[in-house]
């Protein structure tokens, strides 16, 4: 693991960080996005607003950058930490009621990315670590994540302690929600 780099709560990063910090949380995003084409600019920011600018204005005590020493953004974790509070929020994702029956005991959730360059370094476990301790002491029972079934991410997040709670299909695909009870 890189110890040259720390984790910084996105809710106490001054305005200059946020303002530095924007276009790499941005890069990363789309880097990391399944979505690579777009209709038009304004479908790629309703896509960025959906899976992370709304956390960020939110829910900003659950968002998390790891950043290296230089001051640059390598990993980062939104999260939403009561996901049926939100739901009217979610409702344009289509198997998002399909999970409400697990939110009681897993009510957190993530997203979390890594930069191309810096994976495979453990910044995305400890960012994961971090919203778990945050989740524990603000007396959340859990936390989970929904990707793809047998994929990469479903791996990684195994790895990090999370274990599989359910399995819908949606679009054609297998979604997998993974989870961690505290």
């Amino acid at each position: 693991m890189d110890t040259g780099t720390r984790i910084v709560r996105y809710s106490d990063a001054n305005v200059q960080m946020r303002a530095r910090l924007g276009p790499s949380l941005e890069r990363v995003f789309f880097l990391s996005s399944a979505t690579k084409i777009f209709r038009d600019e304004g479908q790629r920011m309703l896509h960025y607003d959906r899976w992370l600018g709304r956390y960020l204005s939110m829910w900003p005590g659950d968002c998390f950058m790891r950043v290296d020493a230089a001051g640059e953004m390598a990993a980062y974790l939104v999260g939403c930490p009561d996901s049926a509070a939100a739901a009217a929020l979610f409702s344009n994702i289509g198997y998002y009621p399909r999970l409400w029956r697990q939110f009681a005991d897993y009510p957190a959730h993530f997203h979390v990315n890594t930069a191309p360059e810096h994976r495979g370094h453990g910044h995305g476990a400890a960012l994961v670590e971090a919203y778990a301790a945050h989740c524990r002491a603000a007396a959340i029972p859990g936390m989970h994540v929904v990707t793809a079934a047998a994929s990469p991410a479903a791996a990684f997040f195994a790895k990090c302690g999370l274990r599989r709670v359910t399995v819908v299909e949606w679009q054609g695909r297998q979604l997998e929600m993974l989870g961690r009870k505290f």
